[in-house]
């Protein structure tokens, strides 16, 4: 019996099962599971290799390795990580979060199914090798990857399989930090990115059925309920305040300083194999000068929150300073671990500075340091992440006081305020963005984007008159046309005014008077603008809301008029593309989908396959072509086979452009009406 056709998720409108709902539900569960069983076994693996490479050294820990080992264990763990990154899975370099993001965002949630065992593998060694990293983004992607695989294992729609990879994440982080909500909003807040793309529902039920499974294993103790939270004064929320703006700053010059990190390395002369290794020699180094800053960090935060002694001022200094460049050149090497526990570290640091400080002027009227460090840790992470809700839940969650959310709140908001002013991307999208994928959240934008003037415009709608056209040329050209804006054009054909259908009314009253006095140029106003054939609506639509026009004019390189756009043409266009852009915005995977499918169901009779280009396009333009207007077909994506410089076939991928000229082997991703399709031999 094939078991696929009974949970296929694709089949479920089909007969096979009757309710995507419940579906989705029992997905989730599996998922939930899946993530809760990966974070727990992820735990112990990194136990074990922090148990295991020290004792190479004949040390128990790295608190008790030779100066030697603190130096050499980063480069051997480095040495190790380079041939796997390289040779086994590109995508387990860094936090991993970044390229979930990346997947959800333009390969509908497709992730290799390796990427789920290389992760744990590469991350392990990392953290068991002093690498300044933290195990959460690697949960993050291994959940997202074993519930990708899932996903496609049971055919799920592109827009299923984004949210399935997103319960994956939320289920991993939940169990790792025993907090459910939290789990939930970081996938929804920073995975998706969007909360009106994906279903709450089945992330919410991923990340409590997660979070269960930690609790058997693990028991259902909130990791920070040990910190006893105060405040003193209500005058402390002004404090608090003032260290989310502090967090704000720190933040966005932590993002800049892992950008710099990353582009440092992407352009030192050595094969990329050894980065790693380089970076492990510097974290080496580093540790050698400050010792706090090797590893994760974990006891350095107990310190700070009370519970194993204290720093002085200029050794927390200190160490703050050291951790930030440890883990720049960790991540930017390429060791394979999140950015989520340096951030808890470098915020409480920053916290506990800031909390001693102020305990030591005002005595009376504030709590003790360890509060502090608790908000600048949700703070920080608001900062970095841009998630101040998912900060918020998530200190509240590992410390079960509510007297936190108040304080966190007036912390976390200016943070990722005053962060996002000060750098646009978050510490997740800045490795994006020095890959080139720059991703734009909004839909209603990545749709007007895609779709050109030219493609829309009427050509013959609106009246087209001279300077010298009679008050009676005028009236009868706009009754014929019924159009409410017309345009004057010189004796070469170039616009030059516009007349308004109401700016008429007083000249048809008396008409009489008028004819044989007023001409076109009488009643012309100035134009607020013109289009190109080549500008996308997005523009379009800002020239008309800016300039509070009803039609703009579209001429060409030479100002000759060839027609008028309306904002009803735009919201018509708009509507016809969106089922198309209900896919991920910018690309989709269409081997993996093409190859599991044959083709996407789209839903309303509408399809979407791959296409090799036929003999006749090659060495045209999709302009060209014009294959929206002539055959109804919208190209999503063109896919290319190359070979790499180690002999391997890869396919790039880009969003075509209307002016990308259509080569030998290519393929099209095209989607539109099946019967449309059925046509695409015509391209």
């Amino acid at each position: 019996m094939d078991l696929k056709k009974y949970f296929s998720l694709q089949g479920i409108w089909k007969g096979a099962l009757t309710t995507e709902a419940a579906i989705m539900l029992a997905a989730s569960v599996v998922i939930g599971i899946a993530g809760g069983y990966a974070a727990i076994g992820f735990r112990y693996l990194v136990k074990f290799a922090s148990w295991f490479f020290p004792h190479i050294f004949g040390s128990s820990g790295f608190s008790s390795l030779p100066w030697y080992g603190v130096l050499i264990l980063p480069v051997v763990g480095g040495l190790i990580l380079g041939p796997i990154i390289r040779y086994i899975s590109w995508e387990v370099r860094g936090s991993g979060i970044p390229e979930v993001i990346e997947s959800c965002a333009t390969s509908g949630g497709v992730i290799r199914k390796r990427v789920a065992f290389v992760k744990a593998l590469a991350a392990s060694i990392s953290l068991g090798t002093g690498f300044s990293v933290g195990r959460e983004g690697p949960i993050v992607q291994i959940g997202a990857s074993i519930a990708s695989s899932i996903s496609q294992f049971l055919r799920a729609s592109v827009k299923q399989l984004r949210t399935l990879v997103a319960c994956g994440a939320a289920a991993g982080i939940a169990a790792t930090f025993n907090t459910p909500f939290a789990g939930a909003m970081f996938a929804v807040e920073v995975v998706v990115g969007d909360f009106g793309s994906a279903k709450i529902g089945p992330i919410v039920i991923s990340s409590v059925v997660g979070t269960v499974v930690s609790h058997h294993y693990l028991g259902n103790f909130p990791a920070l309920a040990h910190v006893n939270f105060q405040m003193v004064s209500n005058w402390e929320l002004i404090f608090y305040l003032l260290m989310g703006l502090t967090s704000g700053l720190a933040g966005a010059y932590f993002i800049k300083i892992m950008q710099f990190s990353g582009s440092v390395f992407s352009r030192l002369p050595v094969n990329e194999i050894f980065h790693p290794a380089i970076g492990g020699l510097l974290v080496g180094l580093t540790a050698l000068l400050t010792p706090h800053s090797f590893g994760v960090g974990y006891e350095q935060i107990n310190t700070v929150l009370g519970t194993g002694g204290s720093f002085t001022l200029a050794t927390a200094a200190a160490i703050l300073f050291a951790k930030v460049f440890a883990t720049s050149v960790s991540i930017g090497s390429g060791a394979s671990g999140g950015v989520f526990a340096p951030s808890l570290f470098l915020g409480a640091m920053s916290g506990y500075i800031l909390g001693v400080l102020v305990n030591h002027i005002w005595p009376g009227m504030t709590a003790q340091p360890a509060s502090y460090v608790l908000i600048a840790m949700g703070a920080f992470i608001a900062a970095t992440t841009r998630a101040p809700i998912t900060a918020t839940l998530m200190i509240f969650e590992m410390t079960a006081h509510p007297s936190v959310i108040l304080p966190l709140m007036a912390a976390c908001i200016p943070a990722t305020i005053l962060s996002s002013w000060l750098k646009s991307e978050s510490i997740y999208h800045v490795k994006l963005l020095l890959k080139g994928v720059k991703l734009d959240r909004h839909l209603e934008r990545n749709v007007l984007k895609h779709i050109l003037v030219s493609e829309v415009f009427q050509r013959e709608r609106a009246p087209v008159l001279k300077r010298s056209s009679s008050l009676t040329e005028v009236i009868d050209e706009f009754l014929r046309t019924g159009a409410a804006r017309g345009y004057i054009v010189d004796d070469d054909g170039k616009v030059i005014a516009s007349i308004s259908g109401q700016d008429l009314r007083y000249s048809i009253v008396n008409r009489m008077y008028l004819d044989d006095v007023v001409l076109a140029i009488d009643l012309a106003q100035p134009l607020t603008g013109t289009l190109s054939p080549m500008d996308d609506l997005s523009i379009a639509v800002q020239l008309l809301s800016s300039r509070k026009a009803d039609s703009l004019p579209v001429a060409d390189s030479d100002n000759k008029f060839l027609g008028d756009l309306v904002m009803g043409d735009i919201i018509e266009a708009y509507n016809n593309n969106i089922i198309y852009m209900d896919l991920p915005s910018s690309t989709v995977d269409a081997i993996s989908m093409t190859e599991r499918l044959g083709e996407i169901d789209l839903g309303d009779d509408h399809a979407m396959i791959e296409i090799q280009v036929p003999p006749h396009a090659i060495g045209k333009t999709l302009a060209d072509l014009d294959i929206r207007r002539r055959l109804g077909i919208q190209v999503v994506l063109v896919s290319r086979i190359l070979t790499d410089e180690t002999g391997r076939k890869v396919r790039t991928r880009r969003v075509p452009g209307v002016t990308d000229m259509l080569a030998e082997g290519d393929f099209l991703l095209i989607a539109g009406e099946r019967k449309n399709i059925r046509n695409a031999t015509k391209l």
